[in-house]
């Protein structure tokens, strides 16, 4: 497929852009009312005049994908606006409407275009003898400056002795009144509380904050300890002697024998429900509490219950953290 207007321009060297407000030339054919831009994109863009309105179209090459927009260089918006430009120029020339306007009224704007062009250069004559009037239609007279833009003599600033001396009693009379004032609202102000009082519902509030930590960490602590589940025994054991002192921790491994076999875990109870129904505390000093839990130890086969009573010593190590220092067994006692 091809179109009349495919091939290559004749013209070069033209660098002003004078070339495209000529007509599109067919080759061997004469002028025509059709104006061509032909993109890089792979679309002819076509204007056409018909009777006083324009016929813009888009003829898309053979080979050229379809879309919704075209994309226009440089030289070819220049050619489109001045092929449009043209156009409307050729079907609506400009005129001009001849008014006829009074003498005064020229007068006027001859004087309105003089003081444009000479603004800033005129100023007002004062010297015009007694008799002599200029003639508004001649562009020969002086003109004056308007009235909005006459320079007028400021009137000098007076300061009256009456006003200094008022001015001088606000002057005293203001920080003595403002400091007045001050004094009469910060007599009425209650005095503040004690600190002791203020602070002791704060204390309270941190003393409930640590038992509760204590509780928890008590909790985990018992659950890790009586794990004797061969599938979680060594993870629960070490996550318990991680949280023991270090003379605690080397008791504790030759007591239990550390890491029992898994023969001898077979034969120990199996599924084994902990349950813990108390917690008591009791502060022995600033860093330590003594901690007392009491749980159920619950067999799956039978609803008999072992009943458990331990006994721990917790403390706070260096680094902030919980650390039990001692535990006991008391479950035999009862």
């Amino acid at each position: 497929m091809s179109f009349p207007d495919d091939y290559a321009s004749t013209f070069s060297g033209d660098d002003t852009g004078d070339i495209f407000d000529a007509p599109d030339v067919v080759r061997q054919s004469p002028t025509t009312s059709e104006r061509v831009v032909d993109t890089q994109s792979g679309f002819l863009v076509v204007i056409k005049r018909v009777d006083s309105r324009l016929s813009l179209s888009v003829k898309r090459r053979l080979g050229t994908p379809p879309v919704s927009s075209i994309l226009l260089t440089p030289d070819e918006s220049l050619k489109l606006s001045r092929i449009l430009a043209g156009s409307r120029s050729d079907s609506h020339p400009p005129t001009r409407i001849n008014t006829p306007i009074s003498p005064d009224v020229d007068g006027w704007l001859a004087s309105i275009e003089d003081l444009d062009r000479e603004a800033g250069q005129f100023q007002e004559s004062n010297d015009v003898e007694p008799g002599q009037r200029s003639n508004p239609h001649s562009r020969s007279y002086t003109a004056r400056r308007p009235r909005s833009t006459r320079r007028r003599t400021a009137t000098p600033f007076k300061i009256s002795k009456k006003q200094i001396i008022v001015s001088a009693s606000c002057l005293v009379l203001v920080p003595l009144l403002a400091f007045a004032g001050y004094k009469t609202l910060t007599s009425k102000i209650p005095a503040p509380k004690p600190a002791a009082m203020a602070t002791a519902p704060a204390a309270m509030d941190v003393e409930a904050l640590e038992a509760e930590r204590v509780n928890k960490f008590s909790r985990v602590f018992v659950s890790d300890m009586l794990d004797f589940s061969p599938a979680t025994y060594k993870v629960s054991q070490i996550h318990a002697m991680a949280n023991m002192s270090p003379e605690l921790l080397e008791s504790y491994w030759k007591e239990t024998h550390f890491p029992l076999t898994i023969d001898q875990l077979k034969s120990s109870p199996q599924g084994m429900t902990l349950m813990i129904t108390k917690i008591d505390q009791q502060r022995t000093d600033e860093q330590a509490r003594k901690v007392d839990i009491y749980a159920e130890l619950v067999s799956p086969n039978s609803k008999i219950s072992n009943p458990v009573h331990l006994q721990l010593k917790v403390g706070t190590s260096i680094d902030g953290q919980l650390r039990v220092l001692e535990q006991k067994d008391l479950s035999a006692k009862k």
